[in-house]
């Protein structure tokens, strides 16, 4: 095994506070209730667009693009109000660096949103990761494996000697696309039991348990 590549939001950083927070501001903007953070806990996942678009009412189906417009404006100036790497991230991911594995992230957020997050909260500068690939309009958003791949073939790694972690159906179907390990995290967005009725090939509870992951990994192969 040699690389590790992680989703960003609800499996590195809690991020739907500041997410919420956003959509809720740009939302109320073009006339439109806010929603409860759970709620808009249910939307995200996918992409911005995506997001946006479940959170028109009705009648309104067609005013989303506005919306999202507001999004992308309100989030770049509040992207990091509350957000955080969950507790035991940074930790264990310096371990499964100091171990010799290439760390890097894949995400659906927006590129230079992904990359401002990541070198501000995992100092110094980000530079724990090999590479950090958000949404940008070279690829098709995951599950299409088309940016995973990217990374792998930047690095040289072929893609059985790599795990994707992440904490969603998303995820867990963007490295099945991809052909990686899946490693699933219970403190996301959907939690144990959702994962586990995927059929994920490991949960975790806490982040140091990657280390007994990669363990396993390198001894089947």
């Amino acid at each position: 095994m040699q690389l590790i590549a992680f989703d960003l939001d609800g499996t590195l950083c809690n991020t739907i506070e500041d997410i919420a927070g956003s959509l809720n501001r740009s939302l109320q903007k073009h006339g439109i209730d806010p929603y409860p953070l759970p709620v808009v806990q249910n939307m995200v996942g996918r992409s911005v667009a995506y997001m946006c678009q479940r959170a028109m009412p009705h009648g309104r189906e067609n005013d989303w693009k506005p919306v999202m417009d507001s999004f992308f404006e309100d989030y770049t100036h509040h992207s990091l109000d509350h957000t955080r790497p969950y507790p035991g991230v940074a930790e264990a991911l310096k371990a499964l660096k100091d171990r010799g594995y290439l760390l890097a992230v894949v995400t659906n957020k927006p590129h230079a949103h992904a990359v401002h997050m990541i070198s501000e909260l995992f100092p110094p500068h980000g530079d724990l990761f090999c590479q950090v690939q958000g949404q940008n309009s070279k690829f098709t958003l995951k599950p299409h494996p088309a940016s995973l791949q990217f990374v792998l073939d930047m690095q040289k790694v072929k893609n059985a000697n790599a795990l994707y972690v992440g904490d969603s159906e998303v995820d867990f179907q963007f490295a099945r696309n991809g052909g990686l390990h899946f490693c699933g995290v219970s403190w996301g967005f959907k939690g144990r039991p959702f994962l586990e009725d995927l059929g994920s090939e490991f949960v975790i509870d806490e982040p140091k348990e990657l280390l007994d992951v990669m363990d396993r990994l390198e001894k089947e192969s």
